[in-house]
């Protein structure tokens, strides 16, 4: 299990920093995922709402900021 090597909350800086309010968002602390959420994988790939919501969830961040990330910060997550 590959994973097991992994240490948690993974950090993901983000190249390009997201104003959300007053905050900067300059990376996403992402916590290790349960099994219910990564249902989203099931059958083939996820659509892009679905990684959305889950990267909302595993960071705390609401779904909204993180659809304000650039492209290159997607594929970071």
């Amino acid at each position: 299990m590959a994973d097991e090597k992994l240490t948690y909350p993974r950090i993901v800086k983000l190249k390009y920093p997201v104003q959300w309010g007053e905050e900067l968002i300059s990376e996403l602390r992402l916590r290790r995922g349960k099994g219910k959420e990564l249902r989203i994988f099931q059958g083939g790939e996820a659509s892009i709402d679905d990684m959305t919501n889950l990267l909302a969830q595993l960071s705390g961040q609401p779904p909204s900021g993180i659809e304000e990330r650039k492209r290159e910060d997607v594929r970071g997550a």
